[in-house]
């Protein structure tokens, strides 16, 4: 097995994560699912060599589950800090900003935002993560990406229609 093809198979694990996630109406569960989509995405990212996807992955993943159960101004501050560290040591090109941006957006709305405000912050994350796949030519990842954009949509037209289908 090439290790492109096994990237393709950790980032089809993370889509069934992600899409159970963006589905689920509460907060907690969306940011738990989510954490584990990002462990199988460091993997997938690290598979292709994309240092900086891998480490803000990581990061990421540390960073969705911790926030599943807390808001600590310190957690927010600690994970701002060490995502955009790893990322700025590990910079390779300018494709490299989107993961570092989306970090950043996705930090702040973890801890600060919920319910729709929150998923509507992640459809901007999920937007840059895509145009990082794609610039990193992951079929597998602009796939899953899409799939995350299109199911989070969905859920916040739902939401739309019958106001109490978001719970935080």
């Amino acid at each position: 097995m090439t290790l492109y093809l096994l990237s393709q198979i950790c980032a089809l694990v993370a889509l069934t994560f992600g899409v159970c996630a963006y589905l689920h109406p509460h907060d907690k569960i969306l940011k738990m699912y989510i954490g584990f989509a990002a462990i199988c995405m460091a993997a997938h990212f690290a598979c292709l060599e994309a240092w900086v996807g891998t480490a803000l992955s990581l990061v990421g993943a540390a960073r969705y589950l911790s926030a599943s159960y807390s808001k600590s101004a310190w957690l927010y501050y600690g994970f701002l800090v060490l995502g955009l560290g790893l990322g700025m040591w590990r910079y390779q090109s300018m494709a490299d900003i989107m993961p570092l941006l989306a970090h950043v957006i996705a930090c702040y709305a973890l801890f600060h935002l919920h319910g729709r405000n929150l998923r509507y912050a992640m459809l901007v994350v999920t937007s840059m993560w895509l145009s990082y796949n794609a610039l990193n030519h992951s079929l597998v990842g602009m796939t899953l990406e899409s799939f995350y954009f299109v199911t989070n949509s969905l859920n916040l037209l739902r939401a739309r229609k019958k106001p109490s289908h978001l719970a935080t």
